[in-house]
């Protein structure tokens, strides 16, 4: 049989290996914490970062509206022009016609 003081000793043993685990995971806890507030301040820096390209990007979709608008008024503005034209060449088309007709009939 074990004698009292035996037990005592191992029982004391097996506390110190436990106080011992129990400080490696305090230690790893405490890491990992540390872990995770670095890459939170990375995550705050990339949100940061990522409003401000939102922020260019709401910026560069202005400017394309306003060249799309710009382009829209141009080509409105082209497409009265060249129907101004056609009615004109039409007009111009016709009159030489009745011309030539008109100096067929008299002969």
């Amino acid at each position: 049989m074990i004698g009292l003081e035996e037990r005592v000793a191992f029982l004391e043993g097996r506390a110190v290996e436990q106080s011992n685990v129990l400080a490696g995971v305090r230690d790893s806890m405490r890491s990992l914490e540390r872990s995770v507030e670095r890459l939170e301040l990375r995550f705050d820096g990339l949100e940061r970062r990522f409003d401000g390209l939102e922020l260019r990007f709401d910026g560069l979709e202005r400017r394309f509206d306003g060249f799309e608008r710009s382009v829209s008024s141009r080509f409105d503005a082209m497409d009265a022009k060249m129907s101004r034209q056609f009615t004109w060449l039409s007009g111009m088309l016709l009159t030489g016609l009745l011309g030539m007709v008109g100096a067929l009939i008299a002969r």
